[in-house]
């Protein structure tokens, strides 16, 4: 259900369309036109926007995703992560109201899927809806919701914090992020790291070394 709207029924297609955009797993599969400016103005056409909100919609994509220099080469002749900004730079253009990412990052090398992560999140904290579909636990440290699914059934729900501490996760046949594993087997040690401090290793790590050079003072003492 979105807007009180039934995905199943076909009648409902067109306004809910106009609600959300999803982009998917290869960015090629979304690029329709010659140039990176063609291809960002298709979604606004399809919406019959008047020519002057096309441009408006085109531009505040753009700046959005760094692409402005971009805006008259060939989607098809740019980089994973750059392609991957059109294909997103396309969804914003139609300015929905929610976003579906589907393994945006699977085919990116990791700086590349960073900055990707990096734009989802800013677009988050300005008010859009996300869902974020994935395999990588370890993108999913910071998000509000997770919902782990099996065959089309909901398997877990909660917090991240929940989620990762319930035992079934691994049985479900997921692995724990590294930071969280790894803060796990400090625990166990002696060493209480705080969720909120598994987020990065450098939050980690400087927790870690605090916890250190507190345990080396009371030694000397």
């Amino acid at each position: 259900m979105i807007r009180g709207m039934d995905t199943r029924d076909p009648s409902n297609l067109p306004g809910i369309r106009k609600l959300i955009g999803i982009v998917f797993q290869n960015p090629e599969t979304q690029f329709v036109g010659r140039t990176v400016e063609e291809d960002l103005a298709f979604g606004p056409e399809n919406l019959c926007l008047p020519p002057v909100e096309i441009r408006k919609c085109v531009d505040v994509a753009l700046a959005e995703t760094g692409l402005e220099n971009y805006r008259h080469r060939s989607p098809k002749n740019l980089s994973g992560g750059q392609g991957q900004c059109v294909a997103l730079a396309g969804i914003l253009a139609m300015r929905p109201e929610c976003l579906i990412f589907d393994e945006v990052t699977s085919m990116l090398d990791p700086d590349s899927g960073t900055a990707i992560l990096e734009s989802i999140k800013k677009l988050h904290r300005k008010g859009k809806t996300i869902v974020y579909i994935t395999h990588n636990l370890e993108e999913l440290h910071d998000v509000d919701r997770i919902i782990v699914m099996e065959k089309g059934r909901i398997m877990l729900e909660g917090d991240p914090e929940s989620v990762f501490s319930d035992s079934s996760l691994q049985t479900l046949g997921f692995a724990l992020p590294s930071l969280i594993e790894l803060a796990e087997q400090l625990k166990t040690n002696g060493v209480a790291i705080p969720w909120e401090k598994t987020s990065s290793p450098t939050a980690l790590q400087r927790k870690y070394a605090d916890y250190s050079r507190k345990r080396e003072f009371l030694l000397f003492q």
